[in-house]
């Protein structure tokens, strides 16, 4: 089985008098993008005590390297999931723990992928996670005031989500005014949303 890096940690404590706790369920997350989600997902492990995720559960980001480092195809990406489960690399339970496979929906627009037969084949042993093709949308969400300041004064514009600029420049409207909020490109820039 090829390597994959693990991000997680249930076993740290905020003081050394904390009593150490087995996790009881791991959720791992497997995701196509290697950017914006690795991010996410790596942010959401490092806060989650102040949202209140509950000690006995473990949530492991599964980052992909080597050769699986660029495997986006949905279909692939669950086939790798799947392996993940059986082969050693990680420990997983089928009583107790979970699988999250994470892509883009907008893969379903640009190559000819049946989609009901990806959903089918993913549910059999997973928990899907399909992306908005308008994940800087989201990303605006964590923003205090975003919804009355940009996403509203804007939702025509985010609804139809047209091409904008031209050459190199050019990209979908949602991530030019999520650039010009954040100061950022979501899929190239390490996000530190407030």
């Amino acid at each position: 089985m090829p390597p994959i890096r693990t991000y997680s940690n249930w076993n740290s404590r905020s003081t050394k008098d904390d009593a150490q706790i087995e996790p009881y369920r791991h959720y791992y997350f497997i995701c196509e993008g290697k950017n914006t989600e690795k991010w996410y997902f790596e942010k959401l492990i490092d806060i989650r005590k102040e949202l209140s995720i509950h000690s006995k559960i473990d949530i492991v980001y599964l980052e992909k390297t080597e050769e699986h480092e660029n495997l986006s195809d949905p279909m692939k990406l669950i086939k790798f999931a799947d392996e993940l489960k059986k082969g050693g690399t990680i420990t997983f339970d089928v009583k107790f723990d979970k699988m999250i496979v994470v892509f883009d929906a907008d893969k379903f627009e640009r190559e000819l992928i049946n989609y009901e037969q990806v959903i089918e084949n993913g549910l059999k042993r997973n928990i899907l996670g399909i992306t908005n093709p308008s994940f800087e949308l989201f990303l605006l969400l964590h923003y205090e005031n975003s919804v009355e300041e940009v996403i509203r004064p804007n939702e025509e514009e985010i609804i139809q989500n047209n091409w904008v600029g031209t050459g190199s420049n050019r990209k979908r409207y949602i991530e030019s005014i999520f650039r010009i909020k954040s100061g950022m490109r979501p899929k190239k820039t390490v996000l530190l949303v407030n």
